[in-house]
């Protein structure tokens, strides 16, 4: 009977701190206020965007890069040549891509379209030649 009563003062008195917090607690949840968005945040939104197409383009570029180099190593003397244009090709590539990239991290509120628009066009010229190039790599009669 004892240690039935101990455990019931025990388990009242753990469970009021518990009980005081929840009383005291009340928070009103915060307002909302829409806001408009800021031609800087689309400014960031569509930077974001484009540095990650780029880089996607630059991590292709240097995929082909090392496919090209390791080709290169065993290569006959009849393909090295085409193998060696390739390597500068994609090299070309990675530095167009990373100039643009360059470009595009420092943009600013007032040049954002015109650099924007003058990456995107690289970026889509360069898919194009590494597409060439990966085709260069491995011709068709092999």
């Amino acid at each position: 009977m004892r240690t039935l009563i101990l455990s019931a003062a025990a388990t009242v008195l753990l469970s009021m701190p518990a009980l005081a917090q929840e009383k005291t607690n009340t928070t009103t949840p915060a307002k909302v206020t829409p806001t408009m968005q800021a031609p800087s945040d689309d400014m960031t939104a569509q930077k974001r965007s484009l540095s990650g197409e780029l880089k996607n383009t630059l991590g292709m570029a240097d995929g082909l890069l090392a496919n090209a180099n390791k080709l290169l190593a065993g290569a006959s003397v009849a393909d090295t040549e085409r193998i060696t244009k390739v390597i500068e090709g994609a090299k070309n590539v990675q530095s167009e891509v990373t100039a643009q990239l360059d470009l595009v991290g420092q943009a600013t509120d007032k040049n954002y379209k015109e650099v924007f628009a003058k990456a995107t066009d690289v970026n889509g010229s360069s898919m194009k030649m590494l597409e060439q190039l990966k085709g260069e790599l491995m011709p068709a009669d092999k």
